[in-house]
C-alpha cells in the first residue's frame, strides 16, 4: 500500500482489506496525490471500471471524518436516479461503522428520509441536478443551513452534462447554491470517456476561479471488439418466407450461444428492440431447457422488475443474460460481467465505450460482441450492395480502439430555455445565476 492508506480512517482500512487489495492503482494514486497536495478541482479521466468512484470517495470521507462540517459535507450529483442508488449501496459497506452519514435524494426516495436530512444536515448528499434545483428553488432559506460548511462537490459522468442544457442548468445550480451558502467547495468530476480533457476542465471549473488538476489514465484498459454480421433477405410470399425465418432463426440461435452460460448484458439501440430481442432469447432458452435465465432493463418497466435484472446480474452464483437499453450503460455496477453484446452499432462511439466498459469491471479485459443485423426490408440498409451497419460498426471500433477517439462536447452558446429560466428565478428570490 502507498503512503495515501495511512491517511485514510480505520473503516475504509477496513474496507480495502476485507476486499483483499494488494495496492492501489495507478489512477488511485494519482487522484490521491492532487487532492492532498493541492487545493484545486479534481478531473478523474480514466476508463470504465478503473476504480474512479474510490479515488474521489476514499479522500473525501476521510476528510469529512477527520474534520466533521457543521453541515452536509460532500454533495455527490449524477444524472441517473438509478445511477445514485446503485453508489448508494456501494458506499454503505465503505462507511460500515463510523458514524458518517450517507443520504440519497432523488423522486423515489421517501419523504421521511429527506425530512432526517433537513432536520439533521450531515454527512453525505447523493442527489440528482433535478433535485438540488427544487431545494434551491422552493426552499432557498433552508440552503444556507443545509449547505454553510460544504466542502466537496463530486459529480460522475462529467461527459453526461458537458453538451447539454441540463449541464449549464447543473452549473447554474452550483452557483446559486455556493451564493446562498456562503461556500466554496471543491469539485470533483469523473467520467470515462472525454475527448477534449482541457474542455472537460474549463466545464467543471465555470467561474469559480480555481484550477483544475487533471488526472487520467495513460494505459486504459484491454479491449477486444468482436463484429459478426447477419443477412435477413426479403420476404417472399410464394415460399412463405422460408429462406428469411431460417435466418431469424439462425440469429437468435447464434446469440443464444454467444450468452448463455456467460454473465451479460446484451445491449440494444430501442426499447421495442429490447423486447423483440427478450421475448425471441426467452423462446430459445426455454426450447434449451433453460428457463428464467434471460431478463429485461429498460425505462418503460417498472424499478422493481429492474432491481430484480440488477440483482441477477450481481449474483456470482448465476449466468444470466439482461437485455437492456441506455439505462445500464452509465456507471452502475452490476457486478461480474464476462461480455457485452450490442445489437447494431449504438449512435455514438461514447456510448459504446461505456457500454463496452460494463464487462472487465473487476480489473479484466473489456469484451464486446458487436452483431450487425442487415434486414433488407429496411430502406437503409444497404448503399450499393454495402451494409451501412458493418460499415459503421467497422468505423466505430477503429476509432475507439486505435484512435481511442469519442466525440467531443457540444457547446451550446446560446441557451434560451436556460436563460429564460434563470431570469424567472432571479425575478422571484432574486438570487439566479449570472
Amino acid at each position: 500500500m502507498s503512503e495515501y492508506f495511512e491517511k485514510l480512517p480505520w473503516f475504509v482500512k477496513e474496507y480495502i482489506h476485507n476486499c483483499r487489495w494488494s495496492g492501489f492503482r495507478e489512477i488511485q494514486n494519482r487522484t490521491f496525490e492532487a487532492f492532498y497536495s493541492t487545493d484545486d478541482h479534481i478531473l478523474i479521466s480514466a476508463g470504465t471500471s478503473s476504480g474512479k468512484t474510490e479515488a474521489a470517495m476514499f479522500p473525501v470521507i476521510g476528510s469529512l471524518y477527520n474534520n466533521p462540517p457543521e453541515s452536509v459535507g460532500a454533495l455527490y450529483i449524477g444524472p441517473l436516479k438509478a445511477l445514485i442508488n446503485d453508489q448508494f449501496e456501494r458506499m454503505g459497506p465503505v462507511l460500515g461503522e463510523s458514524e458518517l452519514k450517507i443520504t440519497g435524494w432523488h423522486g423515489d426516495i421517501s419523504r421521511s428520509s429527506k425530512d432526517r436530512l433537513v432536520e439533521d444536515p450531515r454527512g453525505i448528499l447523493q442527489i440528482t441536478p433535478e433535485s438540488l434545483q427544487n431545494i434551491l428553488s422552493y426552499h432557498p432559506d433552508e440552503v444556507e443551513r443545509l449547505f454553510r460548511d460544504l466542502r466537496f462537490i463530486i459529480i460522475d459522468e462529467v461527459h453526461a452534462f458537458m453538451d447539454s442544457d441540463r449541464g449549464l442548468q447543473l452549473l447554474c445550480c452550483l452557483q446559486r447554491l455556493e451564493v446562498l451558502s456562503h461556500c466554496e467547495p471543491r469539485r470533483i468530476g469523473l467520467s470515462a470517456t472525454i475527448a477534449n480533457r482541457d474542455a472537460a476542465a474549463e466545464w467543471l471549473k465555470a467561474d469559480t476561479g480555481r484550477r483544475v488538476s487533471v488526472v487520467y489514465d495513460e494505459e486504459g484498459g484491454k479491449r477486444n471488439i468482436r463484429i459478426k454480421y447477419n443477412s435477413f433477405p426479403l420476404p417472399d410470399p410464394e415460399t412463405e418466407s422460408v429462406d428469411r425465418k431460417k435466418a431469424i432463426t439462425s440469429y437468435y440461435l447464434d446469440l443464444f450461444r454467444e450468452t448463455h452460460g456467460f454473465n451479460c448484458i446484451v445491449f440494444t439501440n430501442s426499447r421495442h428492440s429490447a423486447e423483440m430481442t427478450t421475448k425471441s432469447l426467452r423462446i430459445v432458452s426455454e426450447k434449451k431447457g433453460y428457463p428464467d435465465e434471460v431478463s429485461i432493463h429498460h425505462g418503460s418497466i417498472s424499478k422493481e422488475f429492474r432491481a430484480i435484472a440488477e440483482e441477477k446480474l450481481k449474483n456470482p452464483t448465476v449466468k444470466s443474460t439482461t437485455v437492456a437499453t441506455v439505462t445500464l450503460e452509465l456507471g452502475i455496477d452490476v457486478g461480474d460481467l464476462d461480455r457485452i453484446v450490442q445489437i447494431d452499432a449504438p449512435y455514438t462511439c461514447s456510448g459504446l465505450v461505456q457500454r463496452m466498459g460494463r464487462s472487465g469491471r473487476r480489473g479484466n479485459g473489456q469484451n464486446l460482441i458487436l452483431m450487425c443485423n442487415e434486414d433488407a426490408q429496411e430502406w437503409w440498409a444497404t448503399l450499393d450492395g454495402v451494409s451501412m451497419s458493418l460499415i459503421k460498426a467497422v468505423a466505430m471500433s477503429e476509432l475507439i480502439l486505435n484512435e481511442e477517439w469519442t466525440e467531443p462536447a457540444e457547446d451550446n452558446s446560446m441557451p434560451f430555455g436556460l436563460l429564460y429560466h434563470q431570469t424567472m428565478e432571479y425575478l422571484r428570490p432574486g438570487i439566479g445565476a449570472k
